[in-house]
């Protein structure tokens, strides 16, 4: 059985769009998840991805509540909340992909009234024993964590609604004030620590760029694309990534007058709530707006993609974005670019291991720090370089996630030649 709820992204005539949690059947929004959508989320001019994000931490809330018989909304209004078993249990729940806590029976049948009352030690400890058994396929703990820091802001919403009815001076006030902040410390006790270490995400090897830059060519026998316009096309898509560092969303953002041939110059432009874009989940830049110089040769193959590809394609004339599908010249989706990504990994699993659009920013950038020793640039006319190339502010400490491998190797050597200095010490002194 699946989920009885499913978030659907509403596109609104003006071209925002508006993720909400609907009852699977009736098609209906619930009621508390979408006013704290909006009212929340929404309000503070979070992107739809954001408000996803959130509906996702409600829905794997709500599924954990059924599990375990547990009535939120009596539970709040009651003021007896969630207890630390049964946080203990959520936690667990929320580390589980929400397919597989939705396939789950146990996650999916609505319980009876008798058992929405039985939250025992006994039942509880027979929910964790259940998680503990079955399968062990679990999302990152960036994911799951992500997930109890939603859950506790929605917890704190409801709670705060709540205690409003109260009048602050009363006893009832206090007990529940008291029992929502420990329930609340309870559960951003419980959210995970994400990893920060060598298998964080790093740019390619020399080894893996070398590869990829062969075997994207359309006359490479390993190429995984067997039409032309395919091979073309993804060709210039990696490329793009490769060379500018572009985010996943900018590129499948980019339209042609974005592309400035004579002068080989892009833009990087920001159009939230594109009401031209038909993409129900519509990509966009996340870093700020700048203009990217491309090489002469990079300029000619996006020319040649748009006069003898893209062109013929009659549906691609509807609309000005860049990179489209070669059914019908629909704007490409972020499906197809995961397929391409999918597509190439499979051409050398050891080498392009991981290999994501985001793989290719790291990339990116370990090559800018090796462009930037070679030429022995200072350090902050290196960053201030690097930030306007990516789009971050000045002073942003977004370039320390991008140069890991870079550091770690200049970190390396700097490491060696301290120990070949004190070996040359050790000789002069005659040890």
């Amino acid at each position: 059985m699946g989920s009885p709820w499913r978030i659907r992204t509403v596109l609104t005539g003006t071209g925002e769009r508006l993720p909400l949690l609907l009852e699977r059947g009736s098609g209906t929004p619930l009621f508390d998840p979408t006013v704290y959508a909006l009212t929340e989320v929404r309000a503070r001019n979070r992107a739809a991805n954001t408000i996803q994000q959130h509906l996702v931490g409600i829905e794997s809330l709500l599924l954990f509540c059924r599990a375990a018989g547990i009535d939120l909304t009596e539970r709040i209004w009651s003021g007896d909340l969630l207890t630390v078993g049964e946080l203990d249990g959520l936690a667990r729940a929320v580390r589980r992909p929400i397919e597989a806590l939705a396939a789950d029976d146990k996650y999916s049948a609505a319980p009876t009234g008798s058992q929405r009352k039985r939250r025992n030690v006994v039942q509880i400890e027979a929910h964790r024993q259940g998680l503990r058994t079955r399968d062990e396929l679990n999302v990152d703990p960036a994911t799951a964590a992500n997930r109890l820091r939603v859950i506790r802001t929605y917890l704190a919403w409801l709670t705060l609604r709540r205690l409003g009815r109260v009048a602050a001076s009363t006893a009832e006030f206090a007990r529940y004030d008291a029992s929502r902040r420990l329930m609340l410390e309870a559960l951003a006790a419980r959210v995970p620590a994400t990893h920060s270490g060598p298998r964080d995400r790093e740019g390619l090897s020399q080894l893996a760029r070398e590869w990829l830059e062969k075997v994207i060519e359309p006359d490479h026998p390993a190429n995984p694309w067997k039409d032309d316009h395919v091979r073309q096309r993804n060709r210039l898509i990696v490329l793009l990534l490769y060379h500018l560092g572009l985010r996943r969303g900018e590129l499948l953002a980019l339209r042609v007058p974005d592309l400035d041939l004579r002068q080989c110059r892009l833009t990087i432009a920001r159009r939230p709530d594109d009401p031209k874009d038909p993409r129900r989940q519509q990509p966009t830049a996340k870093t700020l707006s700048r203009v990217l110089p491309i090489s002469s040769s990079l300029a000619d193959m996006v020319s040649d993609y748009i006069i003898h590809l893209r062109r013929l394609l009659p549906g691609a004339r509807k609309h000005g974005f860049l990179f489209v599908d070669t059914d019908r010249g629909r704007p490409l989706s972020a499906a197809a670019l995961e397929k391409l990504f999918r597509e190439l990994r499979q051409t050398s699993p050891e080498l392009l291991r991981g290999l994501t659009a985001h793989v290719l920013r790291h990339t990116w950038n370990d090559m800018f720090s090796e462009i930037m020793d070679q030429r022995k640039v200072r350090t902050e006319d290196e960053e201030k370089q690097r930030s306007y190339l990516m789009g971050w502010r000045d002073g942003s400490s977004s370039a320390t996630t991008y140069t890991r491998r870079h550091t770690r190797r200049r970190a390396q050597e700097a490491s060696l030649a301290m120990q070949r200095e004190a070996a040359e010490l050790g000789k002069d002194n005659g040890h």
